[in-house]
């Protein structure tokens, strides 16, 4: 086996246009009946296929603090966002829980269809309608019935093919094991006579999940606050029945949620004033209890009634203890008998008489001193002088000792007065306190009746004039443009898909197809040598058969002939025989059977030809010509043994009137490339070459032995094979290895097993 070498292979980068699309072209009949096959389909897709329409409808959600009524007060409200958030009243509005409502009341679990020759159309409101037997016994959940509309009855017909004969047109009581009823509506009943029904039943959940994935809801545009609600099908009547059934839907959904909000609302306030009717009642007697209790009316006028009290007490006792203590000076002045000082006079005590007392006590005074100094102590009348005086001074000390006592009794009053001021005013901050937290309560439950109450009116009012959740911009509509495609746009694309589908796939076959198939694949994958034959394709090994073979393959070993011929005329003129060597990368690219063919050409021109089988590893020219030798010697025996003569070893073989020398292996060595080394094939060919005008030699494949670069120097040309949709592009990387090499010589390509009409 031939080594690993360094050799860079560098694969051509060459693009042909016209190449290209003669890879393609030349596989017309592909596109012919792709084409076909498309177009064919595409008949039967519209003819068949129902029409589809869709149906929009547009709405706009009102936000909820909109329509609701709001007493005065809360200025607040006027600046909130308006704004929805319509991805969640999207995600509402197709909500199994909407949806299946919508699926229960337009009984979506039926489906009704007008079925003709051509095609079942689904129709809507049609005269007849199933129903359930009864409330305990619903429409089947699933199953097709057939129904025969007759003159006179029905006949139904289930999947099963079971039939029901009916002889009466409105089936309201169960007919034997029917699992429906029908209701007719006799004034439009007359146009389906004749005609058939096909109803299909679904249960309620599969039939809302078909909606759900159905209907479309999205929004126009970034800022805009309407939803688009579409949905498509055959029956336009259905889809707009669907999509006005959503919105209603909707509506009353959100409708029935802010009603049981109100209604709540009101439920919860009323329940809540009964228990606030006690809780003030009970705040309303601690108040009072607690006044009761600590002697309050109202504590800021209490408090200024004391502060009054204590004001005019205080000037009282004020004046009270200066009374007392000129009534002390004025009791200490007269308690001393032989004083005769004289009393101050208007000093303010409160003793009626008694400034008139003082003085008449004075004017005694100063009368007696007057005359104590003139008549002397014992004159009768200073004595009866002095006796006026004491006495006086008895009268006024007497009232001054009583007035003392009164006094100071006043000011024990005053005095308990202001002490229980003090203790008045020292529990105010206490008294307040609780009063306050008392009064506080009091407010809090108060405002919260009045909140409470304007909150039961509000709920009311919206309870009564509760707004839709909806404004309808447009309600559905159909367009009258179908969104199915039509017979023309369903042709066109048939035929581009005819072409494009195997286009696609032949290009996906080219582009992971490492196969040689044309010459051109030859070229673009070589760099040294060119092709000089293309070997058409023999289904029966077909032989070259003379000089009268016009065949295809005698013409393409014609042509190889020829340029083979060429290739010699450049090489040094010489006498003798040109040695032509064929081999090929690996086996079963018919080398051998190209080796046999190009002797027989050079063999029908009337020239000497010797083909020699090298091929120690496979021989295979036995088996192509078919041929049983006498005797087994051949070319093994002639290099194993010292044989003085090779010609016993060659046999004749006859073509019509053509003769081709052959000298076949002989007996399989055990070591070729041993045998094929000791010198003895070039002594041969050298001793042949004057006797013949060409030898050919069927040599080993060169990717698996080295037996071929052995003999490769004997050869003038050598021919290396390549089979079409067979040899693989990275096997010709051996061979281009071999020629930068020098391993081969005048090495030319030849394309052998071409097939003009094969796809690739």
């Amino acid at each position: 086996m031939i080594g690993k070498s360094n050799f860079a292979y560098k694969k051509k980068e060459t693009f042909n246009l016209k190449q290209e699309i003669f890879k393609y072209t030349k596989n017309w009949r592909w596109f012919i009946l792709s084409i076909i096959l498309f177009v064919t389909a595409a008949f039967f897709y519209a003819r068949y296929n129902p029409t589809v329409y869709e149906t929009t409808a547009r709405v706009r959600v009102i936000n909820q603090k909109v329509n609701e009524i709001e007493l005065p007060g809360n200025l607040n409200s006027l600046f909130e966002d308006s704004k929805v958030n319509l991805e969640n009243e999207v995600e509402i509005i197709k909500s199994y829980r909407i949806l299946e409502q919508v699926s229960e009341k337009l009984d979506l679990n039926v489906r009704y269809y007008n079925v003709t020759k051509v095609k079942s159309e689904q129709v809507w409101n049609l005269p007849i309608k199933v129903i359930e037997l009864d409330s305990l016994m619903p429409l089947p959940t699933s199953g097709v019935y057939i129904i025969d509309i007759l003159e006179k009855g029905y006949l139904i017909t289930d999947a099963l093919k079971k039939q029901w004969k009916v002889p009466f047109h409105n089936i309201d009581i169960p007919f034997n094991d029917l699992p429906f009823l029908l209701k007719v509506d006799k004034a439009n009943f007359k146009n389906l006579t004749y005609k058939k029904i096909k109803v299909r039943f679904f249960s309620i959940r599969e039939a809302t999940l078909r909606l759900l994935s159905g209907i479309r809801v999205e929004r126009l545009g970034k800022y805009s606050e309407i939803l688009k609600l579409s949905v498509r099908n055959e029956s336009s009547q259905k889809s707009e029945a669907i999509l006005n059934q959503i919105i209603k839907q909707f509506n009353e959904d959100g409708v029935n949620d802010r009603r049981l909000i109100f209604q709540r609302t009101i439920d919860f306030v009323d329940e809540r004033f009964e228990y606030l009717t006690k809780e003030l009642d009970s705040i309303e007697n601690t108040k009072k209890q607690f006044k009761e209790n600590n002697n309050l009316s109202d504590i800021n006028l209490d408090i200024e009634h004391t502060l009054s009290d204590k004001s005019v007490s205080n000037s009282e006792r004020v004046e009270l203890e200066t009374q007392l203590e000129v009534a002390k000076i004025l009791r200490n002045t007269l308690a001393n008998k032989e004083s005769t000082k004289l009393l101050p006079v208007d000093v303010g005590l409160g003793i009626s008489g008694i400034n008139d007392q003082i003085i008449l006590f004075n004017k005694n005074i100063l009368e007696f001193r007057k005359i104590k100094t003139s008549a002397g102590s014992n004159n009768p009348i200073v004595v009866n002088l002095k006796k006026d005086i004491n006495n006086l001074r008895n009268n006024i000390l007497a009232s001054v000792v009583a007035y003392q006592r009164k006094s100071q009794s006043a000011l024990k009053n005053i005095k308990n007065v202001d002490r229980n001021n003090t203790g008045f005013f020292r529990a105010i901050p206490k008294k307040e306190k609780v009063l306050r937290e008392i009064e506080r309560e009091q407010s809090i439950k108060e405002n919260l009746f009045i909140f409470l109450l304007q909150r039961r009116e509000e709920a009311a009012i919206n309870l009564v004039i509760t707004a839709p959740t909806v404004k309808v911009v447009d309600y559905a509509i159909t367009n009258l443009i179908p969104v199915s495609e039509g017979a023309k746009k369903v042709y066109l694309k048939a035929f581009i898909a005819g072409i494009v589908v195997p286009f696609i796939i032949l290009y996906l076959i080219f582009f992971v197809d490492t196969k040689i198939h044309t010459r051109e694949d030859v070229l673009a994958n070589i760099e040294t040598n060119k092709v000089i034959g293309e070997i058409p394709y023999s289904y029966d090994k077909k032989l070259f058969n003379g000089k009268t073979d016009n065949s295809s393959l005698a013409e393409g070993f014609r042509i190889l002939r020829t340029n083979i011929n060429y290739l010699i005329k450049n090489l040094p003129k010489k006498e003798s025989a040109n040695v032509l060597m064929v081999t090929s990368s690996k086996e079963d690219e018919g080398k051998t059977f190209c080796a046999i063919n190009l002797a027989i050409s050079y063999a029908v021109l009337n020239k000497k030809v010797l083909l020699i089988d090298t091929n120690f590893r496979n021989p295979k020219i036995q088996s192509h010509l078919k041929t049983i030798r006498d005797k087994q010697e051949g070319l093994s025996n002639y290099l194993q043994e010292d044989l003085e003569s090779y010609k016993d070893l060659i046999s004749s073989f006859s073509i019509g009137k053509t003769i081709l020398h052959i000298l076949t292996t002989g007996l399989l060595p055990s070591a070729p490339a041993e045998l094929l080394s000791n010198g003895k094939l070039e002594s041969l060919i050298n001793s042949v070459k004057n006797e013949y005008d060409y030898i050919v030699l069927d040599t080993s494949c060169t990717s698996l032995v080295t037996d071929t670069l052995v003999i490769s120097e004997t050869a003038d040309i050598t021919l290396n094979i390549i089979k079409s949709d067979f040899t693989n592009k990275k096997d010709i990387k051996l061979s281009e290895e071999l020629i930068v090499s020098q391993k081969l010589k005048n090495v030319s390509y030849v394309l052998n097993g071409v097939t003009p009409n094969t796809l690739f």
